[in-house]
């Protein structure tokens, strides 16, 4: 018994700790690969960290010849700020708003009815 105690006490004496090894990735869908830590490194970490949210799109809002712009905060789905104008043979005008992209592209593909731009900075249109 006391063979075993002196052998288990020189084993733990006397062996090498192998250094901490953790997944390491980063970006959604990345592959992990495994990363061997420094020697002072004494556990794994993970998180999930959000971007800061965006301050909401601010366009020109504007219906009708002779109206005066007005700025319009896009909210819920609106993501692009829209500048539309009908061509003849429709009544020849125009607005500006807060569109969902998916939208105004929609009405880009009218490109004999109305001139169509869309954007995604601050007051672009």
């Amino acid at each position: 018994m006391k063979t075993l105690a002196v052998v288990l006490v020189l084993a733990v004496a006397f062996s090498f700790g192998e250094a901490l090894k953790c997944n390491h990735c980063i970006n959604r869908g990345c592959r992990s690969t495994v990363e061997t830590c420094s020697g002072s490194s004494d556990m794994c970490a993970s998180g999930f960290f959000m971007p800061p949210a965006r301050e909401a799109l601010r366009c020109n809002h504007c219906i009708n010849r002779g109206c005066r712009n007005t700025v319009e905060t896009c909210s819920g789905s609106s993501d692009v700020c829209a500048r539309v104008f009908f061509l003849p043979p429709m009544r020849p005008d125009y607005f500006k708003r807060c569109m969902k992209q998916s939208d105004c592209h929609l009405l880009q593909s009218q490109p004999r009815l109305m001139s169509v731009s869309c954007c995604s900075s601050d007051l672009c249109n």
